[in-house]
């Protein structure tokens, strides 16, 4: 990380002040205060120091994981080359954007689950400058259904924590989903658009669509949906805007108004060829 680089020479200079007021006259004790101070500055200003390098030095993600992500992304082909490369840009920054706990003792693989989880937040946040969706910046992983402080029973597979700004998932059930989020409900998708909603007036609607016909346009009944998530409550609006994404011509057909209200929001959604 850059602010480590800038600080290893200030550092040595540092010592050579101390070796210099110790061993050869007290006065040099004047030289100490420079590095001091710069050394407080990169401490205090390290992560925008590294995040600075990090945005015009962006690491590129593996090969294996990018033939992955062609394969099975969620309209990662639909878009084009420049488009495409914004998105995996995006995609390894949030690698080192977000911080990631792995509630378990094998850590091997862990990485995959980590870029499945953030592809939909990339996703969700292409049409916008802002990528990493502060302040839920914490997402946890468990290997199975899970309690949590605010919900203790039942175990669940996903929560979204308002209080605490954290995402807890059940990280193979996103796994399960990933590239197969027509057939399986994918819990990380719909839990970073609950984030997506709270942060954003525009996405805030009055209810306008029942379960019936959210059913009938994605074949996600309400009780399917409340045994992917394992949790009776069900966040309705962040569903319809699952939906709308998933299905966004049959979508505008029901809906047209809702429809163009959204698509202004997520512009991208409008260059993508599905049904």
């Amino acid at each position: 990380m850059l602010s480590k680089k800038i600080a290893i020479p200030i550092g040595l200079l540092l010592a050579a002040a101390i070796y210099q007021t110790v061993y050869v006259n007290s006065w040099h004790s004047l030289y100490i205060i420079p590095p001091v101070i710069l050394l407080a500055l990169i401490y205090v200003f390290s992560n925008e120091i590294d995040w600075w390098w990090y945005l015009k030095h962006t690491p590129q993600l593996p090969n294996a994981i990018i033939e992955d992500l062609e394969k099975n992304g969620l309209y990662f082909n639909s878009f084009d080359k420049e488009t495409k490369q914004r998105f995996l840009d995006r995609l390894s920054l949030s690698l080192i954007g977000y911080e990631f706990e792995d509630k378990n003792e094998n850590t091997a693989g862990n990485k995959v689950f980590h870029i499945y989880t953030a592809y939909y937040a990339v996703l969700l946040s292409l049409s916008s400058e802002k990528f990493i969706l502060e302040p839920f910046e914490r997402i946890v992983f468990y290997e199975h259904p899970f309690p949590s402080p605010n919900i203790p029973e039942p175990l669940h597979n996903s929560e979204l924590n308002e209080e605490d700004a954290v995402l807890i998932f059940n990280k193979f059930a996103i796994r399960q989903a990933f590239g197969e989020e027509k057939k399986y409900f994918q819990l990380a998708l719909y839990e970073y658009i609950k984030v997506m909603v709270l942060q954003n007036e525009r996405l805030q609607v009055a209810d306008f669509i029942t379960w019936e016909q959210i059913e009938e346009i994605s074949k996600f009944s309400l009780e399917l949906i409340q045994q992917s998530v394992r949790l009776e409550k069900v966040d309705k609006l962040a569903v319809s805007i699952y939906v709308f994404i998933l299905y966004p011509n049959i979508f505008k057909t029901h809906f047209p108004q809702q429809y163009e209200k959204w698509a202004s929001f997520f512009g991208w959604i409008k260059n993508i060829n599905q049904p």
